[in-house]
């Protein structure tokens, strides 16, 4: 069986890439967040050609949007923890795409398309696929092996999701007409 999700091969529009062992960063947490953030990226690609399709696309693009904060927080975390001296730019990168996400969803929430959904997807695709093997893996050296990073990365659990505030993307019916 090829590898046709191989990190770097984005060319083809609605490609879906996975998660591989090349992306490992060498925490168990944070690997597990990445391969859900790449199936919620291929959920908003097939969300898009379904039948009922806002709907779907909606109630991903709000899992994605809630998931991406997460991960970001649990990253943060744990470069932190292992002090890693590029915190906070890591962090200022964090914040610039929790803003291009967020103004997703409101450009979702005016106006429901799959082409929308089509193109946070191939945005989030290549942003998840650069992020992770050009930014992510220079904390490797600091994060892996790591008892610090471990600690730090299971400090985070369900009770972030129900300490936020919600920003839910509104589905068809619940838009003004």
């Amino acid at each position: 069986m090829s590898d046709k999700n191989s990190p770097g091969d984005l060319k083809g529009a609605r490609r879906r890439v996975s998660w591989s062992a090349a992306f490992s960063v060498g925490v168990p947490e944070i690997d597990a967040d990445h391969r859900i953030l790449f199936e919620l990226i291929g959920q908003m690609r097939d969300a898009a050609t379904a039948f009922e399709g806002d709907m779907v696309t909606g109630s991903v693009l709000a899992a994605l949007a809630d998931y991406v904060d997460y991960h970001f927080e649990r990253e943060e975390r744990v470069m932190e923890a292992v002090g890693y001296p590029e915190e906070k730019q890591h962090a200022e990168r964090h914040a610039r795409l929790r803003k291009k996400v967020e103004e997703f969803v409101r450009r979702y929430n005016q106006e429901p398309s799959d082409g929308l959904a089509n193109e946070l997807a191939e945005f989030l695709e290549d942003w998840l696929n650069h992020h992770i093997l050009d930014e992510d893996m220079r904390y490797r050296p600091y994060a892996e092996n790591n008892r610090a990073a471990s600690v730090a990365a299971s400090s985070i659990g369900i009770e972030f999701f129900m300490d936020s505030e919600d920003d839910a993307v509104t589905g068809p019916e619940e838009r003004p007409a």
